[in-house]
């Protein structure tokens, strides 16, 4: 994890970022870098978004990574509880195309950067989609 926030502080910044685990100083430490990384602070506002997919479909996510940003070079999207990527039954009934979010791991938005993070201690790795994840991003577990 230092090696990924040493990078981040210097912005060598990936397009996705993928982080596993259940450690929250860790995860909020990282989300935070980013944060300061990626936007300066007048830029937050119209730049960042933060999405719980436990109640907002990918399509949303994807639309605002798609989204050009206002006001400045680049966009921060933080998505969390990607329980499609894990074997874990959902309260939540929320239909996910993730087929948007696999055309966009093919070719991702140069101006923003897309982070998922998965409060569990591993992801499925059956799952196509987690494979492609896991593959195209920058992983980090916590």
């Amino acid at each position: 994890m230092i090696k990924e926030w040493k990078a981040i502080e210097q912005k060598k910044l990936a397009q996705v970022y993928l982080i596993i685990g259940v450690e929250d100083y860790v995860i909020n430490q990282t989300k935070e870098r980013l944060v300061n990384a990626v936007l300066k602070e007048d830029e937050q506002e119209f730049n960042y978004a933060n999405f719980d997919l436990e109640e907002t479909p990918i399509e949303t996510v994807m639309e605002e990574a798609e989204t050009l940003p206002f006001f400045g070079d680049k966009r921060l999207v933080i998505a969390s509880n990607p329980t499609f990527l894990t074997s874990e039954k959902t309260k939540n009934k929320i239909e996910h195309q993730t087929s948007r979010l696999e055309q966009y791991l093919a070719q991702p938005a140069d101006y923003s950067i897309l982070c998922f993070v998965a409060h569990v201690e591993k992801l499925d790795e059956r799952k196509k989609l987690t494979k492609l994840l896991k593959k195209t991003s920058c992983c980090d577990r916590s």
